[in-house]
């Protein structure tokens, strides 16, 4: 993965990091917020794994109102989503870097033919 191999000074990785961070920041409008009393068609399909996301009419989950709108197919007001905390792009690459950094516990031992 090219993840790694990026150092965070760079200009481009700058310009790459941006576009891979999650879009909801803690300065984003909570959409989903608004809908306290989803209809019946908000409440049709598979909840979201993250909090505060909804499941646009595409089926895609996301923050922003193109997701969490009154053509929503599911939204948090529903009940039964995950309520996981989605990660940031920081902790994400430094998850990368550490599992490029670690040891591999294959010690060859048993590779040979019998």
């Amino acid at each position: 993965n090219n993840l790694n191999k990026h150092d965070t000074n760079n200009d481009s990785n700058n310009i790459i990091s941006h576009r891979l961070r999650p879009r909801r920041t803690q300065e984003s409008p909570n959409y989903s917020a608004a809908i306290t009393s989803p209809s019946d068609t908000q409440c049709m399909s598979d909840p979201c794994l993250y909090q505060y996301e909804c499941r646009s009419k595409l089926g895609i989950c996301g923050t922003e109102l193109a997701y969490c709108n009154s053509a929503s197919t599911w939204v948090p007001a529903c009940g039964g989503g995950a309520n996981l905390v989605r990660p940031d792009y920081e902790s994400l690459l430094a998850i990368e870097n550490t599992s490029a950094t670690a040891p591999s516990n294959s010690s060859g031992a048993g590779d040979a033919a019998a």
